[in-house]
């Protein structure tokens, strides 16, 4: 029983980190695509 709770402890760490890791990633990537759209923006609104 106590080796199947420190499994079950360590596969749930695991997956927090997963997911956490997951949205961190998202978050930056999102945060990307909003600064490459309005720079992108910004030199069109530039050239004309």
């Amino acid at each position: 029983f106590c080796l199947r709770l420190v499994i079950l402890y360590i596969g749930y760490t695991l997956n927090c980190h997963l997911i956490a890791g997951i949205g961190i990633s998202a978050l930056h990537s999102r945060i990307l695509g909003w600064f490459i759209v309005s720079a992108a923006a910004l030199v069109l609104s530039a050239s004309n």
